[in-house]
């Protein structure tokens, strides 16, 4: 009785190259990038939105070259939604030098260390899980279960040399958290779904 992981969100970091964005060239891509928002006074980075496959996947462009994704759905996701940053960064810089008819400030960026942080899958058994017998199975490294303050069993979980966190909801629902990669997901979803069945309320 496999599960099915279902992949809700990926974040993703990167960097656009070597030097680091001027209030000048931030303001560029502001101005000219695609569905940007930039506000100092509220946060130091520049949003910009893609759409992805249904979804919407935001890009923090911090002046230090370094780009934070989010709500991305798969690994190509990921890195198409990279090339498109770099790709309307380029453009908004390029647009803003010839502006002020400069070409030292062009826009020279690529996509470069595109590092996979966090991946967030959830599945579901066929069955609602006995949380309270769950709860401290030597199978964790750590379990926390209080009802009065969240509804999961909150746990740690060692797969492949990565800690996970583990939430299971009595319903039979899991959210899996801190995966590096797909792997890791399948790996841990493998051997639950072995497991669980045992804890069947």
């Amino acid at each position: 009785m496999k599960m099915t992981p279902t992949i809700t969100n990926i974040v993703a970091t990167f960097r656009l190259g070597k030097f680091f964005f001027c209030e000048r060239a931030v303001r560029w891509i502001a101005r000219y990038g695609v569905n940007t928002e930039y506000n100092p006074r509220k946060f130091h980075s520049l949003v910009m939105r893609l759409r992805r496959s249904g979804s919407t996947v935001s890009a923090l462009i911090f002046r230090n070259n370094k780009v934070v994704l989010s709500g991305a759905k798969s690994i190509s996701d990921v890195t198409k939604c990279a090339k498109k940053v770099v790709k309307y960064v380029n453009h908004a810089l390029n647009t803003g030098a010839k502006e002020i008819n400069d070409s030292r400030h062009a826009g020279n960026c690529k996509v470069t260390k595109l590092e996979i942080r966090n991946i967030v899958a959830t599945a579901a058994m066929p069955f609602r899980l006995n949380i309270e017998k769950l709860n401290g199975n030597c199978i964790f490294c750590k379990s926390i279960y209080d009802p009065t303050i969240f509804p999961a069993l909150r746990t740690k979980f060692l797969c492949n040399s990565n800690k996970l966190s583990i939430n299971f909801f009595a319903s039979g629902k899991l959210v899996i958290t801190g995966a590096k990669n797909v792997n890791q997901i399948d790996c841990s979803i493998k051997i639950l779904s072995d497991f669980l069945p045992r804890f069947k309320r």
